[in-house]
């Protein structure tokens, strides 16, 4: 069973990438792995993401959750994800046995 620590390390671990280029990149930059996107709507998915995550599971939801449903975060970009990131690793934690 994979641990509750190293669950977290590796969301932390892997959203610290996208967070940290909204900061030091031009948000408008082509992401040209993902063509048509932007560094800012790569932010955005992936912070929408966590949030998805966050009311999934904080929520203990037994109906799907549309991701869409979830709205877009009021925050600098990079500090949204990394905020976001937290917000979903808090609410898996508190739903833990």
């Amino acid at each position: 069973m994979l641990s509750a620590e190293l669950l977290f390390g590796e969301l932390d671990a892997t959203t610290a990438a996208p967070a940290g280029l909204v900061d030091r990149e031009d948000p408008d930059l082509p992401i040209l792995t993902c063509p048509g996107w932007t560094i800012r709507q790569l932010a955005t998915h992936v912070g929408r993401a966590h949030r998805w995550e966050a009311e999934i599971v904080g929520t203990r939801s037994e109906r799907f959750i549309e991701f869409r449903s979830v709205p877009d975060a009021q925050l600098a970009a990079g500090e949204a994800v990394d905020i976001q990131s937290r917000q979903a690793a808090d609410a898996i934690d508190e739903r833990s046995p």
